[in-house]
């Protein structure tokens, strides 16, 4: 059946030289890794804001407006960055030129969800200073991805991002705007800097019938943070997380797709109780190439 198909196709001057000459087949595929590659890098400098709604399970029906004393639904907007790699090919422009996209969106709050630099600070503070100009109504927060802990002491790191006016949630809680309990877990690679990174205490500290919102950096963790709020008597609205690149490269979508338990996107766990996003992240590692559309930066309307 097979040998049958093939003379079929045979028959096509063109798929015949595709099956049988192997100097065209050498031209194809050079063609065509020439064409991926400049698409990549015209589709990687070029941010993409996406916006969702997301109903967050506890609703401001379940919660106390301290303001109104109301069951009004109240509304949060939040711009979400990971990914930034600053370092390598990720230079000051391209940092610069996410802050002010950033800050055209006049967010209530900004997350950074890991993997904010790729090299040691002595080399690339210069590089991270856009940052100190990110604004936002109820603050910038930042918490850490594997790649924070692959150059030196990662103190360093945040002892500068605390002097640009952003917080650092190392395994921590925050109250944000007195309704939401934003949560941010150090990234599973911290151990590498001898910090625990399986402590996420942090979640039994936040309000019984608060909303809560996660920053986990590699979404491969959703699993866990939903069993242990589980044992705190905690539901997990909302985990935030980046670390995927959505494979980064067309070619290698199908793999990457195929490894991870959550590749990219929305997805609906724990029956439907947690949400979980994963974003491609706002620029690259590596070379300066990405999967068009796939540099993003997400502008989530929390409705609580």
């Amino acid at each position: 059946m097979g040998r049958t198909l093939v003379t079929k196709l045979e028959r096509i001057r063109l798929l015949d030289r595709l099956i049988n000459n192997c100097k065209f087949q050498v031209l194809i595929t050079i063609s065509a890794t020439l064409l991926l590659c400049i698409i990549h890098w015209l589709a990687a400098g070029r941010l993409v804001v996406k916006e969702m709604e997301i109903h967050l399970t506890h609703t401001h029906s379940q919660i106390l407006d301290k303001h109104s004393q109301t069951g009004r639904t109240r509304e949060l907007s939040v711009a979400l960055l990971t990914d930034l790699h600053g370092g390598a090919s990720v230079y000051r422009d391209d940092i610069a030129h996410v802050v002010d996209k950033t800050n055209s969106l006049g967010a209530d709050l900004v997350l950074i969800v890991g993997d904010a630099i790729d090299a040691p600070r002595e080399m690339i503070e210069e590089r991270m200073e856009p940052l100190r100009h990110l604004r936002a109504r109820l603050g910038v927060y930042y918490t850490t991805g594997n790649h924070e802990y692959y150059y030196g002491d990662v103190a360093e790191w945040i002892e500068l991002f605390k002097a640009y006016g952003i917080r650092t949630l190392l395994n921590e809680r925050v109250d944000i705007d007195g309704a939401i309990c934003l949560v941010g877990l150090n990234d599973q690679s911290a151990w590498k800097s001898g910090i625990h990174s399986n402590e996420m205490h942090a979640l039994g500290d936040c309000p019984l019938n608060d909303p809560v919102v996660v920053l986990a950096h590699n979404p491969a963790a959703a699993d866990k943070i939903i069993e242990y709020g589980a044992g705190l008597n905690r539901t997990v609205d909302l985990i935030l997380s980046g670390h995927t690149h959505a494979g980064q490269y067309v070619v290698i979508v199908p793999y990457v797709y195929w490894l991870l338990p959550y590749f990219y996107g929305i997805y609906d766990l724990n029956g439907g109780e947690t949400k979980l996003l994963v974003s491609a992240g706002t620029l690259y590692q590596g070379s300066p190439m990405k999967t068009p559309m796939m540099s993003e930066i997400w502008l989530l309307r929390l409705k609580y």
